[in-house]
């Protein structure tokens, strides 16, 4: 379960861009967060991944308080919390599987990540870096070098690559919202 109690957020400008914020989440449910531009919707997902650290309150991940954490349970927790950036941050020079499977190299060992910059990784990452990538209809791109996909179809593999980081994350799949229906 995600629980934010209370979550404020100011800047050294004066900008207060939330304002006592609290919700919970449990495993299964879906919820989105809609408001106009400027509202701190990309501000509260950075909280919770912890990209920015919040002014006051508390954000729990199952149970543990990660506004308080740091180094290796920062990095632990950052894995467990799939995020798709507004610019999806691809590699527009690698395939599409590979850019997955960069997902996968936060939570590796040293040897892990010594193999992934030759480009070798477990079979089981792969296999789940495939599973991925079927799930938002684009196994058949998986060679295809990412600047050869649409907008639409480069969010999915952002989206796909956010759950393979998340792969201690619940198993069940929910798309974004504004996803585009999958394309062959």
């Amino acid at each position: 379960m995600l629980r934010v109690s209370s979550l404020d957020v100011r800047y050294g400008n004066g900008v207060r861009a939330l304002r006592d914020v609290s919700f919970a989440v449990h495993r299964g449910e879906c919820i989105a967060v809609i408001g106009p531009s400027g509202s701190g919707k990309s501000t509260l997902l950075r909280c919770i991944n912890r990209l920015i650290r919040p002014t006051e309150g508390d954000i729990f991940l199952d149970g543990v308080r990660i506004t308080q954490t740091s180094g290796q349970s920062l990095r632990t927790v950052r894995r467990r919390v799939g995020m798709v950036f507004q610019q999806f941050n691809l590699v527009q020079q690698l395939p599409v599987i590979d850019n997955v499977l960069i997902g996968w190299i936060g939570g590796a060992s040293v040897w892990g990540r010594c193999m992934a910059q030759c480009r070798r990784f477990p079979i089981e990452a792969r296999d789940q870096a495939e599973a991925c990538l079927e799930r938002v209809g684009l196994a058949d791109r998986a060679a295809s070098e990412a600047s050869q996909l649409s907008g639409g179809q480069q969010q999915r593999v952002a989206i796909a690559r956010a759950h393979a980081a998340a792969r201690n994350m619940r198993r069940t799949w929910r798309a974004g919202a504004d996803q585009s229906a999958p394309s062959r």
